[in-house]
Formats: C-alpha cells, structure tokens, sequence
C-alpha cells in the first residue's frame, strides 16, 4: 500500500487533490482513501490534465461513491426508531432531520415507524451526493435495502418489473431530500431548527475540524430538549459533550440539547428586561440616508447621544463602506441597533469589531450580554471560553464552569484554568 509521506512528496497533483478533499469536504485522509484517489487519478486521466476545473469536475462526480460507503438498509437502528417514536407522541409535527442521508433509507424507515403509529411530521434528508439524492427521490431499492425490514411494513413496497421495490407515496410525502454541504452551506436558511438529528455513520470519514463543524452545526440547529442519535462508533467522540447532554435509554445511546434558556435566565435575570418581542426583526437597510455630507466618526457620536440612531447607522454605514477596517463604527452601529431594538443587527455588527479587535475585553462582555440577549447561549459558551483562553479570569471561569455542569455538558476543559 502506498505510504502518504511518498504520495505528498512526490506527487504535487495528489496533494493538491487531497488538501482540495479535506478544505472541501473535510475528508480524513488515510492510506486506503489515498489509495482509492491515485486510482481516481489515473483511471479518469486527471494525470494528463493537471489540478484544473475539470479534475475538480471529476473529483467531485466521484468523491462519494469513492470514498464514502453509501450502501445501507432500512431499519438499520430500530432502537433508535423507537425513541424517536416515544418522543414524537409528545410533539406536535417534529421536524427530524437525517444529515448523510445517502439513498433515503434511514429517512423512509422513520417515515414508516411513525407512518404506523399515526404520527405528523415532516423529514428533511441532506447529503453532498447528487446521485445518492436522486436514488433517495426515487425511492426504488435493491432486495438487500429490505434485508432488516420487519414483515409488516413491507406492505409499504410494490415489487416492479426491473425486480426492484418501490416505496409507497404515503411513506414518500413527508420526507424532503436536499444536496447540502454543510460544511460550506448555512443549513439554518433551509431548515431552521429540528427536534430530532441524526448522524449516523458520516462523521467517520472527516478529519477533527470537520467533525468540530459538524456537531456545532447540529447542535445549534437541534431545538432546545431535542435528540441527537449517532452509531455507537461516533458517539465517543469527546466534541458532542461541549454542546450536548449524554443519555441512554433501552440499551440505546444518544444524545439531547439542554434548555439553556433557564440556565442563563436564572445566572442572568437582570439582563432579560429588554425588548424580547422585538429582537429578531429584520432591519431594512434602504431606509438609511443615501446623501451624507462629510459623514464623520464625530457626527456619528453626536447623533448616538441625540438618540437619533437611523442616522448615526447610516452615517457609520457610509464610513465602513469607505473603510471596512474603521473599527469604531461598528460599534457605534451596534449600540444603535441595540437601543432600537435590533438585537441580531446589533451582534453581528459588534462581532464584526471583535474580528478587528479580539483583545477587547470590554467589547467582549459587550458581545456576550447581546448573546444572551439574542438567546444565542451556544454562541455565548463559545465566546466566553474564548474570553477565558485571553484573560483567564477566576470568575469568568467559574461562571462557565457552573453553566456546563448544571446543563449536562462538559467542563473537564476547564480544570487546566482552575489551577
């Protein structure tokens, strides 16, 4: 088998082909899939050709049947169907969200469970793969997909003339199927929040800041009390416990997403008395001033102290537009959103000055208050552990550490600091 200091050192194509798989799509490199890419390489004649757009064209046809084991079947893990069951009975329509989904099995066989018990709900499968989404859209399966299939659903499926199975239209209707990368993709603007997740068998393949994106990812699109199921070899991987709560239950393992909001309502009652109803309207910013005569930091400053903030954004507007890096602006802007109740405006802009000016301690605790504010607490845990990486402040220190034992999380992180 080909050693991978070989390969990088004397091949300059496969490296760029393999930092391309792993910026791409977060691939953990190995020697048998580096193997797999010099077979890539030389059967499709990318060798000829250089690292250009058609190798990518071609890496990226192949990438999944490659590299990737997209055969699976239905009823793959029925102790996780039936906790998905139990809960679904107390929620009204959940949303259940099947992350490499490959060709729909995992998808259809919820669909059936629930389908079966009369439950409402709606399933969204992503996947990178463009031929695995449409064999899942299809929804027709070789016998072995039905191998597991427990004898009373298989009446779910009609025997068709090429001796394949087509799934019935009642399984097929509520489950969505969509080519996402998360890993470059916002999923959050296609589906805004899930009650349940599953990663099964994906996070095996990708390398630790992947995986890190991965669970983040999930963890903030998982509602508050949701569930987060994966295979028994990825749930030791120690990244889910920053952000979630290990459970077990019939000899099943998995994990849920604490109810944050009490937590730091309770810590921090006195920073909730703010225009709530309000906080995540969205600003329409062809309302500002087009026309401003010599904008100025100063006028800027003065309009903020006249509480005439719609001018003061669109003077600091046009003064970042000039100048990207002008820091004051921006928080100049956000202070303003804030105060007109624009709470989500009001971080990304003060987000946008910590970018330039991440040693500000002030700022810092500036931006964590508009997380709790805003309801962000993931984003506020991971700020703060940065605040603490910075400063390594006692109480700062201590107030994390409360906030992750009381919700279930890790915090053996942060003994190094306690000493």
């Amino acid at each position: 088998m080909t050693k991978l200091k070989a390969v990088y050192s004397s091949n300059t194509l496969i490296e760029a082909i393999l930092k391309y798989l792993e910026i791409q799509y977060g691939l953990k490199i190995n020697e048998l899939n580096t193997d797999k890419i010099l077979n890539l390489i030389y059967n499709c004649h990318i060798a000829g050709t250089g690292f250009d757009e058609n190798a990518l064209n071609v890496i990226d046809r192949h990438f999944s049947n490659l590299l990737l084991n997209n055969e699976s079947y239905f009823f793959r893990y029925p102790l996780q169907l039936q906790l998905i069951l139990e809960y679904c009975k107390s929620k009204h329509n959940p949303v259940i969200l099947s992350i490499g989904c490959s060709k729909g099995q995992e998808a259809y066989s919820i669909s059936m469970y629930l389908h079966k018990h009369n439950i409402d709900f709606q399933i969204y499968g992503v996947d990178i793969d463009d031929d695995a989404i449409n064999d899942a859209k299809k929804a027709t399966y070789s016998e072995y997909s039905l191998k597991a299939l427990p004898e009373e659903y298989k009446k779910y499926f009609s025997y068709t003339a090429d001796n394949k199975y087509k799934l019935s239209e009642d399984i097929i209707k509520n489950v969505t199927f969509l080519k996402i990368n998360i890993l470059k993709e916002d999923i959050s603007k296609m589906i805004p929040g899930a009650d349940i997740i599953l990663i099964n068998n994906v996070l095996i393949y990708l390398n630790k800041k992947a995986i890190e994106t991965f669970i983040e990812t999930a963890a903030n699109l998982l509602v508050s009390g949701g569930l987060l199921f994966t295979s028994e070899e990825e749930y030791s991987i120690k990244t889910f416990g920053k952000f979630l709560k290990e459970e077990s239950k019939k000899g099943c393992k998995y994990y849920s997403k604490p109810d944050l909001n009490q937590i730091a309502i309770m810590d921090y009652r006195e920073l909730f008395d703010f225009k709530g109803s309000e906080s995540k309207k969205t600003f329409d910013y062809s309302c500002l001033e087009q026309n401003i005569d010599n904008p100025s930091l100063e006028n800027a400053k003065d309009s903020l102290l006249k509480k005439d903030y719609l001018k003061a954004i669109s003077i600091c507007y046009k003064l970042i537009t000039d100048n990207p890096l002008f820091d004051e602006p921006l928080a100049i802007m956000s202070e303003c959103f804030y105060e007109l109740g624009f709470n989500e405006e009001a971080k990304k802009w003060l987000r946008t000055f910590l970018i330039i000016n991440s040693n500000n301690e002030e700022k810092i605790e500036q931006y964590l208050n508009l997380c709790l504010k805003t309801e962000d607490f993931f984003e506020y845990i991971r700020i703060l552990k940065k605040k603490i990486a910075l400063f390594n402040k006692k109480d700062d220190i201590i107030r994390l550490k409360n906030i992750l034992e009381r919700a279930g999380l890790n915090a053996e992180e942060l003994s190094d600091y306690m000493q």
